[in-house]
């Protein structure tokens, strides 16, 4: 679409050596895409916060704020060509701030339900890795420029800003190595049921309940092969007018005669 096309005007402007022109469309392109994707108003419907750090969204609203960062200091490393390292802390605010924070704010979230319906290892070191690379990202963008323009502190914030996002990326590494190296769930109890069970995980882990849940009222499953992996108990039964509370019983019933 036209964000598509966007990009593939930035890419012939940039080849064409007008950078100035690129840097300019890039901003507006960043305005546009965040305007369009809602990213700084409310969302329609609660965000999902159970097993990962509940201030998630704030840092996937952090990383739009980086792109918007990093393209407005393409355009003025372009117009102040004497202020040298400007054009590295653009790309800075683009790959970490808004890519790398992004993916550490995303990434827990969806990952573990691609893993056999796991749940993330830890939403501390979630939080921890989110921290630790806004935090050096902000020091990195901000101290670049004054330290390729003149010496003194700021050439010492460099090396502790990469250290800080080095620890954030191998906090994220073993957060999800550890959630990988956990069982898959094979035993469930009733216990364990609960209107924030996903379908998903009822289905792939024990192919028996389908029928369980088809007759408590999602008759939508009757219908589809694939579910979505993050849609739950409470919201299927929500979209398909099921009593809620019968399809729980269901499923309790069904755990405890296993």
């Amino acid at each position: 679409g036209w964000l598509a096309a966007g990009v593939a005007v930035i890419s012939l402007a940039a080849l064409a050596r007008q950078f100035l022109l690129a840097d300019l469309l890039a901003l507006v392109l960043s305005v546009a895409a965040a305007w369009v994707l809602r990213i700084f108003r409310p969302s329609a419907r609660p965000l999902k916060r159970i097993g990962v750090y509940r201030h998630y969204d704030v840092f996937v609203r952090l990383s739009y704020v980086w792109l918007l960062v990093g393209a407005l200091l393409g355009v003025l490393g372009d117009t102040l060509p004497g202020w040298s390292g400007v054009g590295g802390a653009s790309r800075h605010a683009v790959t970490v701030g808004f890519l790398a924070t992004l993916i550490f704010s995303i990434g827990p979230r969806i990952l573990p339900s691609f893993l056999n319906g796991r749940e993330l290892w830890s939403p501390r070191l979630m939080s921890a890795t989110l921290w630790l690379v806004s935090l050096g990202c902000l020091l990195r963008v901000s101290s670049e420029s004054l330290a390729y323009s003149s010496t003194g502190i700021a050439w010492n914030i460099l090396p502790v800003s990469a250290f800080l996002e080095l620890g954030a990326v191998v906090i994220f590494v073993a957060n999800m190595g550890l959630t990988l190296a956990q069982p898959v769930p094979a035993w469930f109890g009733t216990e364990g049921v609960s209107p924030n069970l996903t379908v998903y995980f009822c289905v792939s882990s024990f192919p028996k309940t389908r029928h369980v849940l088809v007759d408590g009222g999602l008759k939508t499953l009757r219908e589809v092969r694939d579910v979505p992996r993050s849609l739950t108990l409470q919201e299927a039964a929500e979209a398909d007018a099921a009593d809620l509370e019968k399809l729980l019983n269901a499923l309790r019933v069904f755990f405890s005669e296993r």
